[in-house]
């Protein structure tokens, strides 16, 4: 016991250390090329009410909290103090929580540092990724609650419908995808005979979701289809291309008017390139780094799809909800940078895919094992207990 929580207190604290680390030795793409600028200039000049209603959603957040704070946010180095120092409080107290219940191996721990460290690089600013790694914390907090697994499902979709209707639209294939995803996953292992069978039926499952959900918006509403393909057309692919090294240029030739089969194709090649970056290695050693760390990412969450128990519903959400994000970012991702980036937002659910890898529910618990007067290793207080209730 005594050595589990000694290494426990030695990730936490390597991991502390490697947030301000990665917020010290940003490079200056990150520094001086971000959206920070744009959000303090809308900050700036919000001066009323009516000002504030024409804002995007991250300036009005922002202009809201500089209004209301009793602080001097007047420069955006007080700003990513603010931020970095709220966000590292978030992150130790994460990272307390999952090293108390878990005995991370040396790869598991790696990865949980890396990713905090890109945090540090990537997230803790002004910018929007904070606001997203936010909306990803309130969905951890619903899967942590004691809501039913309906509830959590429910509030999770209306979460993300809510990000789609206010911020980013194209968070509504993660509210879609992420139902449909929890439901082909508790097809899957209820009715595959294996692991690989399971892993197999829930890709198929998928894909046949992808093509109903293009098909529908084709035929229902060809002008939001229309954007959606289009988001990531071929202008912007080869404008990103041709100013990042690590631009993801479609192998498969898609405009908004395309057919829904062609677009789900495209759609499927992305998101396999995106979870499995070989093809980083060929841009030098920089780049191969980013490669081994997605590709480390990647593993747990297949580990996570074969270990997962057939009964486990709240684990089944969890998974959903990562590879609902991952299919809509696939869809508009110009760049592994910024898929990178974009994914370690998500961190608060990262670490959930990771548990249930480990352990293959996020309780470890039966029903009967309850009724015997048992505790969750994830403890009573956050309510991670696998409850049945519909």
């Amino acid at each position: 016991m005594g050595r589990t929580n000694d290494w426990s207190k030695l990730v936490v604290g390597l991991a502390i250390l490697l947030f301000v680390v990665g917020y010290l030795v940003r490079p200056d793409s990150v520094t001086n090329g971000r959206v920070g600028y744009l959000i303090m200039f809308d900050i700036q000049g919000c001066h009323s009410f009516d000002t504030w209603l024409t804002l995007d959603f991250p300036s009005k957040v922002y202009a809201a909290l500089a209004y209301a704070l009793p602080l001097d946010l007047t420069t955006l180095g007080a700003w990513d103090i603010l931020i970095a120092f709220v966000g590292g409080a978030i992150l130790l107290v994460l990272l307390s929580f999952f090293t108390s219940k878990e005995n991370y191996t040396l790869i598991e721990a790696g990865l949980v540092l890396a990713a905090v460290a890109l945090c540090g690089v990537y997230i803790f600013m002004l910018n929007k990724d904070f606001l997203q790694f936010l909306v990803f914390l309130g969905a951890f907090f619903i899967i942590a609650s004691r809501l039913s697994v309906r509830g959590k499902l429910i509030s999770c979709a209306v979460l993300f419908a809510l990000e789609f209707f206010w911020w980013r639209q194209y968070y509504l294939i993660v509210a879609v995808f992420l139902v449909g995803l929890y439901f082909a996953l508790g097809h899957a292992c209820s009715k595959a005979r294996n692991t690989r069978a399971r892993v197999t039926m829930f890709v198929v499952v998928a894909i046949l979701g992808m093509l109903a959900f293009s098909t529908v918006l084709y035929l229902a509403s060809p002008e939001n289809y229309a954007a959606i393909v289009g988001k990531h057309g071929v202008d912007r692919e080869e404008y990103t291309v041709m100013m990042a090294a690590s631009g993801i240029a479609s192998l498969i030739d898609v405009t908004s008017s395309s057919p829904p089969y062609l677009f789900v194709a495209n759609w499927v090649v992305n998101t396999t390139r995106l979870l499995f970056p070989v093809e980083l290695f060929l841009k030098g050693p920089y780049y191969a780094v980013f490669a081994v760390y997605q590709l480390g990412i990647s593993f747990f969450a297949v580990r996570a799809l074969l270990h997962v128990k057939r009964c486990d519903r709240e684990s089944h959400l969890v998974l959903a909800l990562y590879f609902a994000f991952v299919l809509a970012s696939a869809t508009f991702e110009p760049d592994f940078g910024s898929w990178v980036r974009h994914e370690t937002a998500c961190l608060p659910v990262m670490l959930l895919v990771v548990s249930i890898g480990r352990r293959g529910t996020l309780s470890g618990l039966t029903g009967q094992e309850k009724k015997e007067g048992k505790r969750s290793p994830y403890g009573s207080s956050v309510g991670f207990s696998n409850r049945s209730s519909s």
